[in-house]
């Protein structure tokens, strides 16, 4: 469908001096159009459903001719150029987004994209009637993707082209700016040379073995593992090992191009993995906040046992070894087949959140991209650590807070003064009332803030620490 500027509702308006772009958010089929005052000069891919497809779809949108690409994972950005022939670089909702960036601010989109092949692709292309489509993929800003960057930092990765008219279309391989993949391989750093990723395509001319082929791949990615995909032995169901369990956080979108559309198929396991990343990059704020379920709320225990799995308890040694792992989503299913029923059990005692942290620990390594699970798992330490900081900072500096001597060194976070203050009084409140069976006012304290801080949880604990940081 053709839009004019007229016709974009004003809740879907992104504007820039005399650019205007519609988000979609009313209208998903305007979703990336950006007009110069009344004439279109960029159009994107739009709205590209997603969804986990019947056998019934799947047989209705694979076709002869049919393209297969990987999902690749980022930010999506659009090189284009406008009347007076000046480029742009935009995403859906910033016009000019040279300078943003998604959870670090460290890594900006515009510098990303020039860095790693961008700008020889921009001195080279001719096509500037078209808008270009770019994926910007680093560690820090995948999610959910099962890609192994290698030793990349940075690609940039060619998705296609859209004319103005609204037509899809590929610009021809160059090997001065592309580097072409080979099969869904991502090459390495030294291979990429700093080119532009051109990703490899599979082109549909047997209808039933492609069909099957998406089927592999949404069930259970593009490397089969046998400690992921083996049918379960005779010990193992006996154990109380349960292959829906294991089945539920593998598999990888698909991209389905044709000339009615891009389509992304997701595996039956990615929802259920977005549930519990949510669409935050910010690994240490994911386990900080992933922590706070792990406490014990009877109103909620329900919602707990929906959501979660109970796999089992790694002790430290293990969770340790997963740090320096190339495999520790295989390493985990490997254990979890081991273990069966017994380590069931103790991740499911409802009694000791300790065991129910570090069993969530686990799904959440499952969900996400393996190079994100070292730092994963030294969030989780730097957490434990986090309310012992808490206690002896508050139990070292119980007046100062409460007077105020660190309202000002505090000044640029007054929720966690705010909630620090909170707990000294009630701390000193309960030391001189109560603290039954301690002698002293420092063990009062002690057992208190011991009370206190173990309930300290999720986003409230991850600013005050990263605070306190700054003192300790």
């Amino acid at each position: 469908m053709s839009y004019t500027i007229e016709q974009i509702d004003s809740s879907e308006k992104v504007e820039d001096g005399k650019f205007t772009g519609s988000t979609g958010l009313k209208n998903p089929s305007s979703r990336g159009l950006i007009f110069e005052e009344e004439n279109v000069v960029s159009v994107s891919f739009g709205y590209s459903p997603s969804y986990t497809p019947t056998d019934e779809q799947l047989t209705m949108n694979t076709n002869t001719g049919t393209e297969i690409t990987t999902c690749f994972e980022g930010p999506l950005v659009k090189l284009w150029w406008d009347s007076e022939g000046n480029e742009h670089l935009s995403t859906t909702n910033k016009l000019d987004c040279y300078f943003s960036y998604w959870g670090n601010k460290e890594e900006k989109f515009g510098e990303l994209f020039y860095c790693n092949g961008g700008l020889k692709f921009f001195k080279e292309c001719k096509d500037r009637n078209l808008t270009h489509h770019f994926m910007i993929m680093t560690p820090a800003l995948m999610v959910t993707s099962e890609l192994n960057l290698r030793d990349n930092k940075c690609m940039v990765i060619y998705l296609g082209s859209m004319s103005k008219d609204g037509f899809f279309s590929n610009i021809d391989f160059t090997e001065d700016v592309f580097y072409k993949q080979v099969f869904n391989t991502i090459p390495l750093k030294e291979e990429l040379g700093g080119k532009v990723l051109y990703p490899y395509v599979w082109k549909v001319d047997d209808v039933p073995y492609y069909i099957n082929f998406i089927k592999q791949v949404l069930s259970c990615g593009y490397e089969h593992n046998h400690a992921i995909v083996d049918a379960l032995t005779q010990d193992e169901k006996f154990k109380g090992v349960d292959k829906r369990v294991i089945d539920s956080y593998f598999g990888s979108p698909v991209i389905i191009r044709s000339d009615s559309g891009i389509l992304k198929y997701t595996s039956s396991s990615y929802d259920k993995k977005c549930s519990i990343l949510g669409n935050s990059p910010n690994i240490k704020l994911q386990v900080y906040n992933l922590m706070d379920d792990a406490r014990p709320k009877k109103d909620i225990v329900l919602e707990y046992f929906e959501k979660y799995d109970f796999l089992f308890v790694p002790d430290q040694d293990f969770l340790n070894n997963l740090k320096n792992s190339e495999t520790v989503k295989s390493d985990i299913i490997s254990k979890y087949r081991e273990l069966g029923t017994v380590g069931f059990m103790d991740a499911k005692n409802p009694r000791n959140n300790d065991t129910r942290e570090r069993n969530l620990l686990l799904v959440l390594l499952l969900c996400l991209p393996q190079c994100k699970a070292k730092i994963a798992i030294e969030s989780y330490q730097d957490y434990l650590v986090a309310r012992n900081n808490i206690k002896n900072f508050v139990k070292l500096n119980l007046r100062k807070i409460i007077e105020g001597k660190y309202d000002e060194p505090f000044g640029e976070n007054s929720k966690a003064i705010r909630r620090l203050k909170d707990i000294s009084s009630r701390s000193l409140d309960y030391t001189r009332e109560n603290g039954k069976g301690h002698e002293s006012f420092t063990e009062k304290l002690e057992f208190s803030l011991k009370g206190l801080t173990a309930n300290e949880r999720g986003a409230s604990l991850y600013k005050i620490n990263k605070v306190l940081n700054k003192f300790i």
